[in-house]
C-alpha cells in the first residue's frame, strides 16, 4: 500500500484543549473526488497537494439564493445531496501507522454552496477537504448538517 504523506493544518478547540484533528493530503483526496457520483461536486481537472483547477461554475452563494426563493421541497432534496455526499466521503478511508482516516469536508457552510439560476447548487472551496480520524467523522458530519440546516430555516 502507497504511504501518504499526512501534514495536519486544521486545528478545533475541544473541552479547552487544541486538538489536531484534519489530516490533509489534498493530492490522493482530490483522486477520490472525480470518483465520487454527487450532483454537489464540481469535475476536477487537475490538482496537486496545494493546488486544484474545476469546473467552472457561477451563481449566488446558497444565503443570497435562499432569500430569494425559499422551498421547502428545494430544501429538502439539497439536504438529501448533501447526506448523501457525507456518506460517499466517509467510504473513503486510509489507514496509516496504525489509524484510520476517513475522507471528509470540514468547511460546509452557505458561503461554499454556490446556487445558479435554475436552482442547482454545488459545494466549492474544496481545500477543506481531507482526511479525518474515523473516530471524530460523526463530529464533521453533524456540524456540516447543523449549519446547513439551521440556515435554511423556514421561520
Amino acid at each position: 500500500m502507497k504511504r501518504v504523506q499526512l501534514t495536519t493544518n486544521f486545528y478545533k478547540r475541544v473541552q479547552g484543549y487544541w486538538s489536531l484533528d484534519l489530516a490533509t493530503c489534498h493530492k490522493e483526496a482530490f483522486e477520490m473526488l472525480n470518483d465520487i457520483d454527487s450532483p454537489l461536486l464540481l469535475e476536477l481537472y487537475a490538482y496537486s497537494n496545494d493546488h486544484y483547477v474545476a469546473k467552472n461554475w457561477s451563481g449566488k452563494t446558497l444565503g443570497e439564493w435562499w432569500w430569494d426563493n425559499r422551498s421547502p421541497e428545494w430544501a429538502y432534496k439539497f439536504m438529501n445531496d448533501m447526506h448523501n455526499l457525507y456518506y460517499e466521503f466517509s467510504k473513503r478511508t486510509l489507514v496509516q501507522d496504525g489509524v484510520t482516516y476517513r475522507l471528509s469536508y470540514v468547511d460546509m457552510h452557505p458561503g461554499n454552496v454556490l446556487v445558479n439560476q435554475h436552482g442547482v447548487p454545488k459545494v466549492i472551496d474544496y481545500d477543506s477537504i481531507g482526511w479525518v480520524r474515523e473516530k471524530n467523522i460523526t463530529y464533521y458530519q453533524a456540524k456540516a448538517t447543523y449549519a446547513i440546516s439551521h440556515f435554511l430555516e423556514l421561520e
